[in-house]
């Protein structure tokens, strides 16, 4: 709905953004968040989503798309949605994922500046901005104080699945020694997707290999 080009989704975005904060505000959180999602008048075929993801089989943009009409349709609902969070004394992030409207930092960050408020910020996941091929400290960078949440998921950086961390090719001290760097203190999610025997394993070792990485990290610094 925050992308649908149509009057009257767009309006029902902003009434169930208004139920959601009421939510929120009621279970105590300090967050909302949302995908960007793909323009609807993008034809995307792809295998199911964390099994075989990227690259699509298939891309089709009609030729009467118009990416300044959708980019400043887009800027302007949400910022009507942020201004509902903000008013609220909430914050609003979008996850960046590949194939939607909002697929890198640099894309993040125009948008952000577009909206101009503070409330609005970005889901850092490692995952889909390494099949993005970001360089993730760098990214991290760009998006600086404004990375409200952070994902950590592995991948080869071809195709965007969520491994567990270690299991795949992100270098995962950069992108810590990174986090670090710009000060952030939230949550680090151990984002785990796919078919498992026992996914609360892979979930466990994920964060079991992250936290060794961080004593590594400090004690090599401590030295």
């Amino acid at each position: 709905m925050i992308i649908d080009p149509s009057k009257g989704n767009r309006e029902r975005a902003l009434e169930d953004m208004k139920k959601v904060v009421d939510v929120a505000s009621r279970l105590e959180t300090d967050l909302i968040y949302a995908h960007s999602a793909p323009h609807p008048s993008w034809e995307i075929e792809w295998k199911r989503l964390y099994d075989e993801y990227s690259p699509p089989l298939k891309v089709h943009v009609p030729r009467e798309f118009s990416w300044k009409e959708s980019w400043t349709r887009y800027v302007e609902t949400i910022g009507k949605l942020t201004n509902i969070v903000e008013k609220a004394d909430l914050k609003f992030s979008l996850e960046i994922r590949p194939y939607e409207l909002i697929n890198n930092s640099d894309c993040m960050m125009r948008l952000i500046e577009a909206v101009g408020s503070k409330s609005l910020g970005v889901i850092f996941d490692t995952g889909h901005l390494f099949v993005q091929k970001e360089m993730l400290p760098i990214a991290a960078e760009k998006v600086g104080e404004r990375v409200f949440l952070v994902h950590l998921a592995d991948n080869d950086g071809v195709t965007d699945n969520h491994w567990t961390p270690g299991k795949g090719n992100v270098e995962w001290e950069s992108v810590l020694q990174a986090l670090e760097k710009i000060g952030y203190g939230g949550y680090l999610n151990v984002d785990v997707a796919g078919l498992y025997e026992d996914i609360s394993q892979e979930i466990l070792a994920g964060k079991r290999y992250i936290e060794n990485t961080l004593a590594n990290l400090h004690a090599t610094k401590n030295r």
